[in-house]
């Protein structure tokens, strides 16, 4: 895949480091994305920073080892987005 724009990203573990140097880059490409963290305060910061420069958003904050309540947020994730283009798992 060589466009970006337009595409739907997820990304576990997006509150800092890695995952939230993937979120800012693919919100730069023009993605839709969806992002997980245990801490809410983070990607409530980050869902700002990135709604700021015209991204859309979804944030969910939960533990990726929660079977249950990933399944919800996968099912949130195509009922707004639909299916992802790019995931990266990088929680944990």
């Amino acid at each position: 895949m060589d466009k970006f724009s337009g595409k739907f990203a997820v990304v576990t573990g997006a509150g800092s480091g890695i995952g939230r140097a993937l979120a800012r880059r693919c919100a730069r490409e023009g993605m839709d994305l969806a992002v997980v963290d245990l801490h809410e305060g983070r990607l409530n910061t980050l869902r700002a920073e990135l709604e700021s420069e015209g991204a859309v958003v979804l944030t969910r904050a939960l533990d990726v080892s929660d079977a249950a309540a990933m399944a919800d947020f996968a099912e949130q994730c195509r009922g707004q987005f639909g299916s992802p283009d790019l995931l990266f798992n990088n929680a944990g």
